[in-house]
């Protein structure tokens, strides 16, 4: 199907502007991204009178500056319609996200109530301030660090973890050490993660 240069601008707007990939348009609109790559390179070549095309930061400047162009003479970008195969893709798309959002926010709710319930019986039968097991004392600092970097706020957390803002933010930190300290020992070729 042959774009006009208002859906080709939106496209070329939508990569460099908006710092979006070609492969996120491509699936927006049902385009392969090797069309959305030619689209570019046709709207460069029609609206810069060039016989070939750069790659790289020169082609994002040409492009920009055919998007000016276009701009210029009054003409506005207009968004692709979208193909019957995008649609259905979005629709399968939303419905599976939304079956995973809800199965993770199950486990949530599970893993909070039995995380509550094992706190309050320690706290019950006095045993809470004694030492607890490592791998419970483990899974609460880690469990708190994995909700501070979902971007809660201590006070939500402890909340959560059935203790004050305060020791959710020591939980967090004692467990940032933690993985730095771990992280120290390997070798810089493999390190992928920084604190």
């Amino acid at each position: 199907m042959q774009r006009s240069w208002k859906e080709i601008a939106w496209i070329v707007d939508q990569v460099y502007n908006h710092k979006r990939t070609q492969v996120d348009v491509g699936v927006e609109l049902g385009i392969l991204a090797s069309g959305i790559c030619s689209d570019i390179t046709d709207f460069c070549l029609g609206w810069c009178n060039l016989k070939k095309i750069p790659w790289g930061t020169d082609r994002r400047a040409l492009a920009l500056k055919a998007l000016k162009k276009f701009l210029d003479s009054g003409r506005t970008p207009k968004r692709p319609p979208l193909s019957k195969n995008a649609v259905t893709h979005l629709k399968e798309r939303a419905e599976a996200l939304r079956k995973q959002a809800a199965s993770a926010l199950l486990q949530a709710e599970q893993y909070d109530h039995w995380a509550r319930i094992a706190h309050k019986t320690l706290k019950r039968e006095g045993k809470l301030h004694q030492q607890t097991p490592d791998i419970w004392r483990a899974a609460r600092m880690e469990h708190a660090f994995l909700l501070r970097c979902e971007g809660m706020s201590y006070k939500d957390i402890g909340v959560r973890l059935d203790c004050t803002g305060q020791n959710a933010r020591i939980l967090v930190f004692k467990f940032q050490r933690r993985v730095a300290g771990s992280l120290s020992r390997v070798p810089p070729k493999f390190s992928f993660y920084k604190m």
